[in-house]
C-alpha cells in the first residue's frame, strides 16, 4: 500500500510489523510489555494494545500525527480487504494485468456512469484522486496552501454544483461519516 511510505523507515515493498501487547487494568502496568515490544521491534513506531488502542510516536508531534494517520489508513484498509474476502497479506505489487477483469469482478458495485452505451464497463470512469500529507506533499504545504485554497473556493464550488446528483451524493456521504 502506498501509505506505508508514510511510516518512518518503510518503503512500498516493505513489510510493516506492528507488535501487539495485551491490555491491563491500568496503563502504568503496560510499561514492561511496551518496553519489550519496542526492544524486540526496533523499527516500529507504534504498538497496538489489544482491546484498547495504539501508542504511536515520532520525532515531533507533527510526525506522530502523520504516523497515526498512516497507521489508521493501513489498519482500516486491511479490515476492509478482510471483510471483502481479499488476501491482504500477499499484495500484488505489479501493475494490474487486466482492467477488464478487475472491473468485471467488481461489476455489481460499478455505477451506471461506468457503463458504456454498448453495455461494456468503462475501465476509466471520471474521478479525482487526492494524495496529500506525507507521501507527496509536506504537511506544511497542506496547512498553508491547500486548506486555505479549499476554504476560499468551497463556497463558490458548492453554489455552482449544489443541485447536481454528484454533489448531493458527496454531501450525503460526508454526512454519513460525521461522528458525534
Amino acid at each position: 500500500m502506498e501509505m506505508i511510505k508514510g511510516i518512518k523507515g518503510h518503503g512500498y515493498y516493505d513489510e510493516l510489523v506492528v507488535p501487539i501487547i495485551e491490555n491491563t487494568a491500568y496503563e502504568y502496568e503496560l510499561t514492561e510489555a511496551l518496553a519489550k515490544a519496542i526492544e524486540a521491534y526496533t523499527k516500529t513506531t507504534a504498538v497496538l494494545v489489544r482491546n484498547h488502542g495504539i501508542y504511536v510516536w515520532g520525532d515531533s508531534w507533527i510526525s506522530a500525527k502523520t504516523l497515526a494517520e498512516c497507521y489508521h489508513y493501513l489498519f482500516d484498509a486491511t479490515i476492509k480487504l478482510h471483510q471483502l474476502g481479499l488476501d491482504w497479506s500477499t499484495p500484488n505489487h505489479g501493475p494490474i494485468q487486466s482492467i477488464r477483469s478487475l472491473m468485471i469482478a467488481g461489476e455489481s458495485n460499478a455505477s451506471d456512469k461506468t457503463r458504456k452505451a454498448n453495455g461494456e464497463i468503462d475501465p476509466f470512469p471520471c474521478c479525482i484522486v487526492l494524495d496529500i500529507e506525507g507521501n507527496t506533499t509536506p504537511i506544511s504545504f497542506v496547512t498553508e496552501v491547500l486548506f486555505p485554497y479549499a476554504c476560499q473556493n468551497v463556497g463558490r464550488h458548492l453554489s455552482m454544483t449544489y443541485d447536481t446528483p454528484e454533489t448531493e451524493s458527496d454531501i450525503k456521504l460526508l454526512c454519513s461519516q460525521v461522528r458525534f
